[in-house]
């Protein structure tokens, strides 16, 4: 019983953890997935430590190699990430 809750507690320490990350240095990421509905890509972005930076250099290339496969999600991303690149 006892290495059950270790093990949840540790899963838990996890999960803050990467919230803390993803808030401190991806805001804007944040903010650009909720407007295109992609906040299922949220956790892929971070644990991949694409940061604010690295997100407007990102290519539909790039998208897939991070394991976005669906090929109109890339295109929304990209279509997103130029317009505010331009």
């Amino acid at each position: 019983m006892a290495e059950i809750c270790f093990l949840f507690y540790l899963k838990f320490l996890g999960q803050c953890y990467l919230n803390f990350v993803f808030r401190k240095n991806h805001g804007k990421l944040e903010c650009l997935l909720k407007q295109m509905d992609l906040l299922d890509y949220q956790k892929l972005f971070v644990e991949q430590e694409i940061d604010n930076k690295t997100l407007f250099t990102l290519s539909d290339n790039d998208l897939k190699q991070l394991g976005i496969e669906d090929e109109m999600e890339r295109a929304k991303i990209v279509d997103k990430l130029n317009t505010y690149n331009d």
